[in-house]
């Protein structure tokens, strides 16, 4: 059983990822209490097979239906779903008068480190994958050679 407290898994989640949740406007808050954190800790207990009463308020408890070990994985997998919930807000530009916030600009970056964070996710724990595109070469049976649309 996992005796870590959501205060501080929260603490270690806001030193990785509080400044992209600023830049998206999903403000962490008070520490142990982040409506900003519930789906990421929620999502990341549930991903590596415990159990969360209400997705809505994530509580100790919750945490403690993982093992041990899964410390590092919770708050990696947790760290990838608060980044991907930054991203979805920084497709939004916003005016008032004067004052733009040209978010959209952060979104591909922030993509960029997604995508390496769900690599990582790969190796390390097993969880999702990275996938490539399947080449696959045909020959022709009756000798003759295939043309660009395959006859």
């Amino acid at each position: 059983m996992l005796t870590t407290t959501r205060l501080q898994v929260e603490t270690l989640l806001a030193q990785r990822v509080s400044g992209w949740l600023a830049i998206s406007d999903l403000a962490i808050g008070t520490l142990g209490s982040s409506a900003a954190l519930n789906d990421p800790i929620g999502y990341a207990i549930r991903v590596l097979g415990g159990t969360v009463a209400d997705p809505s308020n994530v509580v100790d408890a919750d945490i403690q239906t993982l093992d041990d070990d899964k410390l590092d994985a919770l708050l990696d997998v947790a760290e990838v779903r608060a980044l991907e919930n930054a991203q979805g807000a920084l497709f939004i530009d916003a005016k008032a008068g004067p004052v733009e916030a040209k978010r959209s600009a952060h979104g591909a970056r922030l993509l960029a480190i997604i995508k390496d964070k769900k690599a990582a996710l790969a190796i390390n724990y097993g969880i999702g994958g990275v996938y490539g595109a399947l080449s696959i070469s045909m020959q022709r049976v009756d000798g003759y050679t295939c043309t660009e649309d395959g006859y």
